[in-house]
């Protein structure tokens, strides 16, 4: 009877090990659907943008990596251009067809501008008049107070990085030649990229973390990840290849949270 009871204790302890590390592993891949669903709905929605970009060369866009933290030191990118995606208006008897759009990352948070704008707002839309067009350092001055346009699109998205692949063989207004795999100098606000010539693509990478996830992490330590997780370089685009291998190397962060560390990227053509 003795024997029996401990070969029963030993099975049902065994039993409950098989249990838990199944329970962890069904909450695991539902983290990572979460997260794979959550990139979809987003490049799917930056895809309507940038597929009805106004690509003109009277109408300003920007991309820069510029804090948007009062620390400094959020070193995700910004972009900022003109599309008849959606977008909010206040204007109910004249609606207009473009939109300002805006996707940065805020209090780790992924979130999306959509204003519109009319067409005959000359100096609204006109990069050549200086109070509107977009400044490197205050990119948001032409649209008077934002933040009740804001609105999170990403609520997992805790770091994003813009490159912009450039055509072949075309050249710049400062004289430099393009080459096959070149990508614009998207920097600071003092070294941003303004409008849309010779870009051919503009390429879009997402580090996601799930909400279940975060709850294990400070946001310092989620903070330290991001940037840890390199720019994009001129010749190759963003290193997507070096962020998954990168969070790893933080030190001091629990590993359950950054095992759960998913990356994305899309690349979103531009039309002419």
């Amino acid at each position: 009877m003795l024997v029996a009871l401990a070969v029963l204790a030993v099975l049902v302890a065994l039993l409950g090990q098989v249990v838990n590390q199944v329970s962890e592993t069904i909450t695991r891949a539902t983290e990572h659907t979460q997260s794979d669903t959550e990139a979809e709905v987003i490049f799917d929605r930056i895809g309507d943008d940038i597929a009805q970009i106004i690509n003109r060369t009277d109408v300003d866009s920007l991309f820069v990596g510029m804090s948007t933290n009062s620390g400094g030191s959020d070193n995700n990118d910004q972009m900022f251009f003109y599309s008849q995606g959606a977008g909010f208006s206040t204007n109910g008897s004249n609606p207009s067809p473009v939109t300002l759009i805006s996707y940065l990352v805020t209090n780790q948070a992924l979130v999306r501008l959509g204003v519109a704008r009319s067409w005959d707002d000359i100096p609204f839309i006109t990069p050549s008049n200086g109070i509107t067009e977009f400044s490197g350092s205050t990119p948001l001055s032409n649209v008077g107070n934002p933040t009740n346009y804001f609105h999170v699109i990403g609520p997992s998205v805790f770091r994003m990085e813009v490159a912009l692949l450039m055509e072949p063989d075309s050249i710049n207004p400062d004289g430099s030649t393009n080459g096959i795999n070149t990508y614009a100098n998207v920097g600071s606000g003092t070294n941003s990229w303004h409008g849309l010539t010779n870009v051919s693509s503009i390429v879009v990478a997402l580090g996601i973390l799930d909400q279940t996830s975060r709850k294990i992490m400070t946001p310092q330590q989620l903070s330290n990840v991001a940037a840890a997780l390199p720019d994009s370089m001129t010749n190759g685009g963003v290193p997507i290849g070096n962020w998954s291998t990168n969070a790893y190397s933080v030190p001091n962060i629990p590993h359950a949270a950054i095992s759960q560390v998913r990356v994305y990227q899309r690349s979103f053509p531009v039309k002419r």
